[in-house]
C-alpha cells in the first residue's frame, strides 16, 4: 500500500453519507407527518443524532474546503 493520505476521500465520503442520512431522515419525518417528531416514532432521536453529526468532523463547507485543496493542490485561504 503507497504511503498516501485520503483526506478528500473520506471528506467526500463523510458529505455524501450526512447528506444521504439527512434526506432519508426528512423525507420519513415528512411520511410520518405529525408522529414523524413524536418520540413514539424514534425518527426525532435519528435527527438529533444526524445534526450532532458534523461537529466533531466539521461542517459540509469545511468539507468541501478539503476536498478542493487536497484535488486542486490550492489552499482555500492565502495568507
Amino acid at each position: 500500500m503507497r504511503d498516501e493520505q485520503a483526506n478528500h476521500l473520506s471528506a467526500m465520503a463523510k458529505r455524501y453519507s450526512l447528506t444521504a442520512c439527512m434526506r432519508a431522515v426528512s423525507l420519513a419525518m415528512e411520511v410520518h407527518g405529525a408522529m414523524g417528531i413524536s418520540r413514539e416514532v424514534g425518527l426525532e432521536q435519528l435527527y438529533r443524532d444526524i445534526r450532532m453529526l458534523p461537529i466533531p468532523d466539521g461542517t459540509h463547507q469545511i468539507m468541501t474546503l478539503i476536498e478542493g485543496r487536497e484535488l486542486t493542490g490550492i489552499p482555500a485561504y492565502r495568507p
